[in-house]
């Protein structure tokens, strides 16, 4: 693991994730809400073929890390939700550095 002394990477808990949550893997639908209106609703995750144990911020830099490919709609959707358990904007600028590296591509 590149960085692997930098303190954004150290402290966190393992969890279980997905580890590929991108766009592509969340089926949703467009349902009828109570007032009336549609909205979208998560039907479901697909592609679970990488899921396992990892840093508990894994899934959000993971969803960013093919960034240019998704709507900037998608970006700040993945931002707000992940806001929710943490302010992991440290975690994602070592993967950016280890993405430049060579990493997980």
């Amino acid at each position: 693991m590149r960085f692997s002394d930098d303190p954004a990477r150290r402290g966190h808990k393992i969890v279980f994730t997905h580890a590929d949550l991108n766009a592509r893997n969340i089926l949703v639908d467009l349902v009828p809400l109570p007032d009336g209106t549609t909205g979208w609703r998560v039907t479901g995750i697909v592609d679970w073929e990488t899921a396992g144990y990892y840093p508990e911020y894994w899934d959000y830099t993971k969803a960013l890390f093919e960034g240019l490919r998704w709507e900037p709609r998608f970006l700040k959707m993945v931002h707000r939700v992940f806001a929710a358990f943490g302010d992991y904007s440290k975690e994602l600028d070592v993967e950016r550095r280890a993405w430049g590296s060579g990493d997980a591509v």
